[in-house]
């Protein structure tokens, strides 16, 4: 598509989420300040980390972060970074358990149009 995302600056030089388009004119994105986008995929969806927040999925201008994710919570992760997304919204991560020992997650949406919600699928 002749697009890809990265990290740009504010104005005070605070890093923000940036989407570069066919033009290359950075256009920030509707995401924590101290961020960086790290993927996207054909559908608009972004995944990025933010200092503080780590992962978080940008989906059609709603902002989710991946640590909130309910099998997340459940299953005990935090720490959790996205590391890839492909075209059915799959949000490849790595995430601390526990113990505090780094585990590879998977998070696919809930229903099987891509949708906001999210659900772990696996994480052990």
């Amino acid at each position: 598509r002749g697009t890809i995302v990265g990290q740009g600056a504010s104005a005070n030089a605070q890093p923000i989420a940036t989407v570069y388009g066919h033009d290359v004119t950075p256009q920030p994105l509707e995401a924590p300040a101290y961020s960086t986008a790290i993927a996207l995929n054909n559908g608009g969806q972004v995944i990025g980390s933010a200092e503080g927040l780590y992962g978080w999925v940008l989906d059609n201008g709603e902002f989710t972060r991946l640590a909130d994710v309910p099998g997340v919570v459940a299953a005990g992760f935090r720490r959790v970074e996205p590391t890839g997304i492909n075209e059915k919204g799959w949000i490849v991560a790595t995430a601390s358990n526990a113990e505090g020992n780094l585990r590879a997650i998977l998070l696919v949406p809930a229903s099987a149009n891509k949708g906001r919600a999210l659900r772990l699928v696996e994480g052990k």
